[in-house]
């Protein structure tokens, strides 16, 4: 009988030994899961960022060439009033010298005219007189 006692407390503890194995076994699993899926969590928040970081670039090159656009109009828009001006100063720079040779070509033929019949040129006292 106290074979069979020992027999059985020998077979509890190795029960016993083999259930704390198992039990420590099934908590290295889930630590190992518990590890696996923090780092998957990790390189998915890595991945998000990456990710993020990526579209935040391509936002901003966007905007830069945008911007850039912007700019290169308007600088051709100041280029063509510039421009434009230019040619009115110069289109109203001709029209002054037109002006001015027509008036000295008037000038001229008045005082030719003027020469050729021998008078004198009208003022407001020969006028009245």
């Amino acid at each position: 009988r106290k074979r069979l006692q020992g027999g059985a407390r020998a077979m509890a503890h190795e029960d016993a030994v083999a259930l704390h194995h198992r039990q420590l076994e099934h908590e290295a699993e889930e630590a190992c899961r518990m590890a696996a899926e923090d780092d998957a969590s990790r390189r998915a928040a890595e991945a998000r960022a990456v990710s993020e970081w990526a579209a935040s670039v391509e936002r901003s090159k966007r905007e830069l060439r945008e911007e850039r656009q912007r700019v290169l109009r308007e600088l051709q828009a100041m280029e063509a009033e510039d421009s434009l001006g230019a040619r009115q100063r110069e289109v109203q720079r001709a029209r002054d010298s037109d002006e001015a040779k027509r008036r000295a070509e008037e000038a001229a033929r008045w005082g030719a005219g003027d020469g050729a019949r021998g008078c004198s040129r009208a003022t407001p006292s020969t006028i009245g007189a």
